[in-house]
């Protein structure tokens, strides 16, 4: 019986953490949410402005309506864009536009598929794939993580999110849960994070512990923000990281 209890405790703590506006569970926890980690595991990361958003019907690739995007961009963090252009081209599944068997106006949409509108500014974190309904027309590339891949901005930031854990004693016995927060982050210290993560990926994770302990030194409620003297901090310590970088291959080229 007091086997039952804990697990229906540990249940209520789960789904407590579920309703938090800002606290989600994670299905998974690796490789975990931070930039760093996020730029890691994608082939493809880009600032950028949708500068297409073209709805097709295809026959033969899983989902048949999709949304060809084009970013123009103008912040190269990770990967090559397309040869002689400053432009990133990828497929999301869904969208809206024309049937052309029908001839009827649709609006298709797929699950973990974000929505780009003309204009807006975004982060996209891109992954390449072998899978075939992914792999048409452009190279493979697919947004990676679902929704968190995107980012669009919003008064010049970005909401990025972290991994915590959340320690809690359940009958005498200490439980650790794992979730993600959202901080907003200015777009050019998430860029300068993400392209220094490239050359040192160790240093700017421990660089974003500093973000982390800002998130969960933040009460519940409350939103987290970082101050200008630790955005400038973490710029000049990116920086730092990138000029390292530039100093060790000349002097390896001597």
């Amino acid at each position: 019986r007091i086997k039952k209890i804990k697990v229906l405790v540990v249940i209520l703590l789960f789904v407590t953490l579920l309703s938090s506006p800002c606290f989600a569970l994670l299905t998974e926890f690796e490789p975990g949410y931070q930039i760093a980690t996020l730029v890691r595991h994608s082939d493809l990361v880009v600032v950028g402005t949708v500068t297409g958003a073209d709805f097709a019907y295809r026959e033969g690739i899983g989902t048949t309506f999709n949304t060809d995007i084009t970013i123009t961009v103008d912040s190269l963090i990770k990967g090559e864009t397309n040869e002689g252009e400053k432009t990133v081209k990828f497929m999301v599944k869904g969208g809206r536009g024309v049937d052309p068997n029908t001839g009827e106006e649709v609006s298709i949409s797929a699950e973990h598929s974000p929505k780009f509108e003309l204009g807006e500014r975004v982060l996209v974190f891109l992954k390449k794939t072998e899978r075939v309904e992914l792999n048409y027309p452009y190279g493979g590339y697919f947004i990676y993580r679902g929704n968190i891949g995107k980012r669009q901005v919003f008064n010049d930031k970005f909401s990025m999110p972290y991994t915590l854990s959340v320690d809690a004693v359940l009958d005498g016995e200490m439980v650790t849960v794992k979730g993600k927060k959202f901080i907003d982050l200015p777009v050019d210290l998430v860029v300068e994070l993400g392209k220094a993560s490239v050359k040192d990926f160790e240093a700017v994770k421990l660089l974003e512990d500093n973000i982390k302990g800002v998130i969960s030194g933040t009460p519940r409620g409350s939103k987290p923000t970082l101050d200008e003297q630790t955005v400038d901090r973490l710029k000049k310590e990116s920086k730092r990281i990138m000029d390292k970088e530039e100093v060790d291959k000349e002097d390896g080229s001597r």
